[in-house]
């Protein structure tokens, strides 16, 4: 888990990063996603995520974050946001199977 996640703030809780990090884990090793990073910023915390066949230097297209003012999930591949929801669990529900199509 990283430095920093945590009740404190509004962004990604404990059951948040746990939650995130299974997903992560499952869809890298399925390859229907590329690599995942956390960011964390002023105003949301965000789990960033990079098509299958990304090259070095493309810009990640998909992201789910929770912003520290309202609390709320989002999730959004490229510009257009596909779900919002007050639980992580229930962004990921909602979530296209496979979120990158191939």
């Amino acid at each position: 888990m990283p430095d920093g996640v945590g009740p404190s703030g509004l962004g990604f809780t404990i059951s948040d990063w746990m939650l995130l990090e299974s997903e992560i884990d499952q869809n890298l090793r399925a390859r229907t996603w590329g690599r995942a990073e956390f960011v964390s910023e002023d105003h949301g915390d965000y789990i960033v995520v990079w098509e299958p066949d990304a090259a070095d230097g493309d810009p990640p297209v998909f992201s789910i974050a929770r912003f520290k003012r309202t609390g709320t999930y989002a999730a959004v591949k490229s510009a257009c946001v596909l779900a919002t929801a007050p639980t992580v669990e229930d962004v990921i529900r909602a979530l296209p199977t496979p979120v990158f199509q191939r």
